[in-house]
């Protein structure tokens, strides 16, 4: 598909008779006709040229399966389990064994 449009460049200037550039205004168009334009006004003519199968939903796609044999339990060290049993005995007083 190919798409043609029209960037139209204004430049700013700080006062009315100032010619100290400090910006511009852009404006996008699909025609210049019928657009008044100021005369220090550049269009600049912009062609796009994109493949139709970009707009192909979906774009990207992406399967993911793990084999319920590659799931592990989930294992507790004895470090960890000496911390739990620690704290509970601290904060709640009781004793695991």
């Amino acid at each position: 598909m190919e798409i043609n449009v029209y960037l139209i460049i204004t430049p700013k200037f700080r006062g009315t008779y100032s010619k100290q550039l400090y910006g511009s205004d852009l404006k996008l168009v699909k025609s210049l006709t019928g657009i008044s334009m100021v005369s220090n006004a550049v269009p600049l003519k912009i062609s796009i040229d994109i493949p139709d199968s970009l707009f192909i939903k979906p774009q990207l796609q992406a399967t993911i399966k793990i084999d319920k044999n590659s799931v592990s339990p989930p294992v507790i060290e004895a470090e960890v389990l000496d911390n739990i049993t620690e704290m509970l005995n601290k904060q709640l007083g009781i004793d695991l064994k």
